[in-house]
């Protein structure tokens, strides 16, 4: 197989993407906690000093 720096970088610019689309997915559905509402909710309560 014939690597060029063009071909290279469009596997980058590929991987990138697919990464991007797992993480808005796993976004879009609350599969991640840190960037979910219940989360947030928890870290103001807790700088504020009492709950939400």
């Amino acid at each position: 197989m014939y690597f060029t720096p063009s071909y290279l970088r469009s596997l980058w610019l590929f991987d990138l993407w697919v990464v991007g689309l797992v993480v808005h997915g796993l976004k879009t559905f609350d599969r991640i906690p840190i960037l979910n509402g219940e989360w947030e909710r928890r870290q103001v309560g807790r700088r504020l000093g009492r709950p939400l």
